[in-house]
């Protein structure tokens, strides 16, 4: 009985002794593997080396090649009549909504500078045609023109076209700024802009194509990112048109017809970024003043890098006073710049005040 006893236990030893070979060997494998696989998986020296490469400015191509799938631009009658559209539906607001008799005590400082930002007109000039029978509807409708104007273009510098300001899709601006220095596209100093600016048209065109169903055809969904900027707009402009609003509307009514028009204003601002073109609004005070700009002057708001929106001038008569521009076609979807193709008719405001 003793020797049986001693014979288990040294069975029990030996099983126990192999069982930790085994897993002794098991767990060499398990390592060996491991180091295998991150070996395998670490990229060498002459791949990280090569790698490098991938990193430097590419050589540009030797040209610019069409791209199938893009919607096609809109012919320039389509865009004049929506433009035109947008300015009547301004026009038709203010002959609604306010009065030329209502006696209001007149906007302070701030209010008209919130509503007319980066016009160009003193403050207080504003408020005097604000005060006058004959030229207040047509002040109030060149407010909200510009609020939506001035936020419509890609390629303006100032604060109103801000990926929190404009009326393009914030995130689009956001993109073109990553791209561009100021808000404006650089060009090259030893090169002509042509290929940069032909690169940029059709990076509209490609974006307006694949974001035609959220800012186009389900416009002002809660996917659409321009409505905040839209009711931002909405606040600048109404404690300016609230002092002269008509007292027998809805303030309600009236807002929600002008909040209307400025989403308008948002979707024609989407149709032209999608165009091939570039485009100016002339805002020039005097008849002819544009056609008879010094060329030179022109070739220079080029050559710093950016297109300038032509401004408007201080000081200037109500004779001379532009309430809504003309649009104008300053560049191809090539990069050719062209002699300023007119679309729109540009808006007096004594053109207004005969109407």
């Amino acid at each position: 009985m003793p020797e049986a006893r001693q014979s288990n236990t040294d069975h029990a030893t030996h099983t126990d002794s192999h069982r930790h070979r085994l897993f002794s060997l098991y767990r060499f494998r398990q390592r060996k593997a491991s180091v295998h696989s991150t070996a395998e998986h670490r990229p060498s020296a002459s791949v990280l080396q090569s790698n490098t490469c991938l990193l430097e400015t590419p050589p540009k191509s030797s040209r610019l090649y069409s791209i199938s799938g893009l919607y096609e631009p809109h012919p320039d009658a389509a865009i004049e009549t929506e433009f035109n559209a947008l300015y009547q539906a301004i026009i038709s607001h203010v002959r609604e909504f306010y009065s030329i008799d209502k006696a209001a005590n007149g906007a302070s400082q701030a209010i008209i500078e919130h509503a007319t930002a980066g016009l160009g007109i003193p403050w207080p000039q504003v408020l005097s045609l604000l005060g006058e029978h004959s030229t207040r509807l047509g002040a109030l409708a060149l407010c909200v023109g510009w609020t939506i104007l001035s936020r419509s273009l890609l390629l303006k510098l100032g604060m109103s076209n801000s990926p929190g300001s404009t009326f393009l899709p914030p995130e689009i601006v956001e993109c073109f700024q990553t791209f561009s220095v100021g808000g404006a596209v650089m060009l090259g100093m030893d090169d002509p802009s042509q290929v940069n600016f032909a690169l940029l048209s059709r990076w509209k065109q490609a974006s307006a194509t694949l974001m035609h169903t959220t800012y186009i055809r389900d416009a002002f969904s809660h996917f659409d990112s321009r409505t905040v900027n839209i009711e931002r707009a909405l606040n600048d402009l109404d404690p300016l048109l609230e002092l002269y609003a008509s007292d027998d509307v809805s303030k309600t009514i009236r807002q929600d017809n002008l909040r209307t028009i400025l989403k308008r204003g948002a979707t024609f601002a989407v149709i032209l970024f999608a165009q091939p073109s570039f485009w100016q609004l002339d805002w020039i005070g005097a008849e002819g003043t544009k056609e008879q700009e010094d060329s030179a002057e022109e070739e220079k708001q080029f050559t710093q890098g950016n297109i300038q929106q032509a401004s408007m001038q201080d000081h200037i008569t109500p004779e001379e006073l532009v309430i809504w521009p003309a649009l104008l076609r300053v560049m191809d979807g090539e990069g050719q710049r062209v002699g300023g193709e007119l679309l729109g008719k540009k808006m007096f405001l004594t053109d207004f005040a005969w109407e």
